[in-house]
């Protein structure tokens, strides 16, 4: 019995030590991004550090919490073929929410401090933020809005699922309505997180309109208020939407923990 597993074993070994490898990697771009936006923010810098991170961490951790492998039962059609899929320990409900909610500070002071240094600074020049620094700050802010709003539809989507599942027991996905369509939409392109996404990009516009007005111009304060609000609402609209389709992820009849690749 020990003998025919070893040849398994050892590529899950090598695995995790590569999946710990790109995790290492994906952490040290996310602290560069971080003490750039702090010390020398430059929004195009940080984008492209932010993505870089996530193309690091997205396989690092799917490789050292579980196993990448070929698909021994790929469906029989053209596309998708499903030839690669993922098993992975996934993150708890606790932690999940911990990243939340540090994430949804980071967005708040990023967009709150240059809005209030930004208004300050009109007011008693002295404490005025450089144009360049609040600007970025502001696109980065904006930026991170869509990357929370993901999060924490993904929060949700656990968090219901956990919850349904709980009731349903091991019946869950099986005989579910249009159970192929939320599989596509919900397990392999994640659309619910992308539409929540959005709409996090759009709630973030509307919070950080009001910081880019001048009062010196006439109507400006006001023409981005009413844009402002009209984002704010769109987004959470948009958001909502993404948050309907996460609740059934369920019935796509698919694990946590779990992913299967387009070709």
């Amino acid at each position: 019995m020990t003998g025919p597993r070893q040849p398994a074993a050892a590529p899950r070994r090598a695995g995790r030590t590569w999946g710990l490898v790109l995790s290492v990697l994906g952490v040290v771009a996310t602290l560069v991004a971080l003490v750039v936006t702090l010390f020398a923010p430059n929004a195009m810098v940080v984008l492209v550090l932010v993505l870089a991170a996530a193309c690091l961490l997205i396989p690092g951790e799917q490789l050292r919490r579980g196993v990448m492998m070929v698909n021994p039962n790929p469906p029989a059609t053209a596309l998708p073929t499903a030839s690669v899929i993922s098993r992975f320990r996934p993150l708890s409900l606790r932690w999940h929410a911990i990243w939340a909610a540090l994430g949804l500070l980071v967005c708040l002071v990023l967009v709150l401090v240059p809005a209030l240094e930004s208004l300050l600074g009109r007011v008693i020049p002295p404490f005025g933020y450089a144009l360049d620094f609040a600007w970025n700050w502001l696109i980065i802010g904006w930026f991170g809005w869509a990357i929370e709003a993901a999060a924490l539809a993904s929060l949700y989507k656990k968090a219901h699922y956990l919850k349904v599942t709980g009731r349903a027991g091991d019946r869950i996905g099986r005989g579910a309505p249009r159970a192929a369509l939320w599989r596509f939409i919900t397990y392999r392109w994640r659309l619910d997180l992308w539409v929540a996404g959005v709409g996090g990009a759009a709630f973030g516009l509307g919070l950080v309109t009001p910081a880019l007005a001048d009062p010196r111009i006439p109507g400006d304060v006001a023409s981005a208020l009413g844009f402002s609000g009209l984002m704010l609402v769109v987004g959470a609209g948009v958001f909502a939407a993404g948050l309907w389709m996460s609740s059934n992820y369920w019935k796509a009849g698919r694990p946590l923990g779990s992913g299967e690749s387009y070709s």
